[in-house]
């Protein structure tokens, strides 16, 4: 073998490890990135709201990722707080959240899961729910629509 042909036949071998070490990182890293399997258990917490930002308490809530379903009633201040294991979501997917509250239902299906293990997905609907019990406005009303219909009816009885 001449000096020629040995020089080539070095720059070729040369050309051919360096191609097999990038092909062999480059399937080293295809799995990690094309698998969005999720590594950990998901908390998807948050909390149920009307367009006011008024908590609303005890409301069902429904949590769906993929095709698992998990749900629970809100505490006292409209928050819930669910987990998916491992197997049960995948980073990217749609999470669903229904809330419902006096028979009614409002729906956040806006967001995909993260990479992270606490998600927080907040439910709010899109008009205002009136709670009499915790309102003063609210009993201040009704209290006025009941004089006022007391002074009708007296004003009435006397005029007969």
């Amino acid at each position: 073998m001449n000096i020629t042909t040995r020089s080539f036949v070095h720059k070729f071998a040369s050309v051919v490890i360096v191609l097999g070490a990038v092909l062999f990182a480059v399937a080293l890293a295809v799995p990690a990135a094309v698998s969005a399997d999720a590594p950990t258990p998901k908390w998807i917490n948050g909390f149920v709201m009307d367009i006011t930002g008024r908590h609303l308490p005890n409301a069902n809530v429904s949590v769906t990722i993929d095709s698992t379903t998990h749900s629970e009633q809100a505490d006292e201040d409209g928050f819930y707080s669910l987990q998916f294991t491992p197997t049960e979501w995948t980073i990217g997917h749609t999470i669903q959240v229904v809330a419902t509250y006096n028979e009614q239902q409002a729906v956040n299906d806006e967001d995909n899961a993260t990479a992270g293990i606490v998600q927080w997905v907040n439910v709010t609907f899109p008009y205002e729910i009136p709670q009499f019990g915790g309102s003063s406005a609210g009993l201040l009303l009704a209290g006025g629509f009941v004089a006022a219909v007391s002074l009708v009816l007296l004003t009435d009885r006397k005029r007969k």
